[in-house]
């Protein structure tokens, strides 16, 4: 398990930019093994106990959701720095964080004996939106943008607007045939609409200007 050089938001964090992430995965994924491997080396075990985690949840058809489950008691709980810093001295969510990255407590161990590698944590909770659901075709698009227009909305209430906004809207990959799933051209309109709730909030409001908005489309 490795992690690109060239992650938008590792850029941001050498650059000391604020940003929020909504819903992209290797997000929760190569962040927290960055952390490690940083702290204790890429062959230490707490490193390689991410590593082969990650490995484990990858054969997990609802990987993506896994993260989501995690945080699912905790909604609500990270809007700001010091949210998320007393949120890791939660002993319940110290305990969770700690076994769904590396199996054990030794990430919690790690996070009470050094103020600085859990302030990097903090950073992480932080930068993540723990409300906006990942990769879950089940979920509605629709849904994800109603959720990102309130907090948006929120933060120009409060001018305090993250530069880098990094919005997930996975549902354009389709479930293809699956008689259990919406059909292709269902999910691609609620795609479609949910990113016109996007673009249209963003042009009503007081930032527009100042704003670039960029559309990748999956495969």
């Amino acid at each position: 398990f490795t992690y690109s050089p060239s992650y938008l938001w590792d850029a941001m964090d050498a650059k000391g930019l604020d940003y929020r992430i909504y819903g992209e995965d290797y997000y929760f994924y190569t962040k927290p093994y960055r952390l490690l491997a940083d702290k204790f080396g890429g062959d230490s075990a707490p490193a390689r106990k991410c590593y082969d985690r990650f490995m484990e949840v990858s054969k997990d058809k609802k990987r993506d959701r896994a993260f989501f489950d995690l945080v699912g008691p905790f909604l609500g709980r990270n809007g700001s720095k010091e949210d998320c810093r007393k949120l890791l001295e939660d002993p319940a969510f110290a305990s969770a964080l700690s076994r769904f990255y590396t199996g054990d407590n030794s990430l919690d161990q790690a996070l009470r004996a050094d103020p600085a590698f859990r302030a990097r944590w903090t950073d992480f909770l932080f930068h993540c939106s723990f409300d906006f659901r990942g990769w879950d075709l089940s979920y509605s698009d629709l849904k994800r943008a109603a959720f990102w227009q309130r907090d948006f909305e929120r933060q120009v209430q409060n001018k305090d607007v993250f530069p880098l906004q990094y919005i997930w809207l996975p549902n354009d990959h389709t479930a293809g045939l699956d008689p259990k799933a919406l059909n292709p051209y269902q999910l691609m309109a609620q795609n479609d609409a949910a990113l016109g709730v996007i673009l249209e909030t963003i042009a009503r409001s007081p930032v527009w200007k100042q704003s670039l908005v960029v559309c990748v489309e999956d495969d």
